[in-house]
C-alpha cells in the first residue's frame, strides 16, 4: 500500500525574544499577546483539516503555540514532544542581541549571485561563531553554537521518525517548530545553497513523504493565519 505523509509545519507565534531582537536558540521566551492571536487564527485556518498526529518541538513557546491552534482547531489529541525538533543551539548568544549582520550578509551574498529574496546558507550556517554579542556581559570564544551538520541531522531524524511511526496509508500531520528549523529542515531536504527568506511566525510549510522520498510542496504559507 502507498504511504503518504503531508506534514503542516509551523512556526511557533510570535514570543517577547522575537520583539527584542534576541538570539533565542534553546532557551525559552513567553508568547507575546500578538503571538498567542496569531497562533489562535492558525488554529481556526487549519480547523477543515483532520490531522492523525501531532508532533512538537519540547519549547515552551512551541508545546504553547500547539496547545492553542488545537483549542482552536477544537481538535482533542495527544501531543508527541520530540526534543530533534528544537531550535539550533546557539550557546552563550542564547538571550543576547548580536552585531555582526549574519542575515543581511547572507541576504546581500545571494543577491549578488542573482538570487534575491533568499540567502546564502553557506554564511547563516556557519557565521554566529563570528558575531559579537552587544551589552553585558562579555563573553569570549568560542560561543558553543550547535554544528549546523548535527543540527540538520537531528531535525532530519524527527521528520524520519514520525514517517516511520504513523500508519500506511495516507496521513497528515501537524509539526510546531521553530523558524531557523524550517529553513534547515529545507536547506538539508533541497541541498539548495541560497535558501528560502524568513519563515514567518504561525506559517506553514507544507512537506510530503510519499513512500520514503520528500517533496516540498509549499513554503512560508500564511494565509492559514490571516
Amino acid at each position: 500500500m502507498k504511504k503518504q505523509i503531508t506534514l503542516y509545519i509551523t512556526r511557533h507565534g510570535e514570543t517577547e525574544y522575537n520583539t527584542e531582537h534576541r538570539v533565542q536558540g534553546q532557551s525559552d521566551s513567553p508568547l507575546t499577546a500578538y503571538g498567542r492571536a496569531v497562533a489562535a487564527r492558525l488554529g481556526c485556518g487549519l480547523s477543515d483539516t483532520k490531522f492523525d498526529y501531532v508532533y512538537s518541538s519540547s519549547a515552551g513557546r512551541a508545546l504553547d503555540t500547539t496547545r492553542i491552534i488545537m483549542e482552536n482547531m477544537g481538535a482533542e489529541m495527544p501531543i508527541n514532544i520530540d526534543d530533534n525538533l528544537c531550535e539550533r543551539g546557539f550557546g552563550k548568544l542564547e538571550g543576547r542581541i548580536i552585531s555582526g549582520g549574519v542575515w543581511e550578509q547572507a541576504r546581500e551574498a545571494a543577491i549578488k549571485a542573482g538570487h534575491a529574496g533568499k540567502f546564502d546558507m553557506t554564511i547563516l550556517s556557519s557565521s554566529y561563531e563570528e558575531v559579537t554579542p552587544l551589552g553585558e556581559p562579555v563573553i569570549e570564544k568560542p560561543y558553543n553554537v550547535e554544528d549546523f551538520g548535527e543540527f540538520k541531522a537531528r531535525l532530519i531524524k524527527a521528520l524520519d521518525d514520525i514517517c516511520e511511526k504513523v500508519s500506511d496509508g495516507e496521513s497528515q500531520v501537524l509539526v510546531v517548530t521553530h523558524g531557523f528549523a524550517i529553513i534547515a529542515m529545507l536547506h538539508a531536504l533541497t541541498g539548495e545553497r541560497y535558501g528560502t527568506g524568513s519563515i514567518d511566525n504561525a506559517s506553514v510549510t507544507l512537506i510530503e513523504n510519499v513512500d520514503g522520498v520528500y517533496y516540498v510542496r509549499k513554503v512560508n504559507d500564511t494565509s492559514y493565519s490571516k
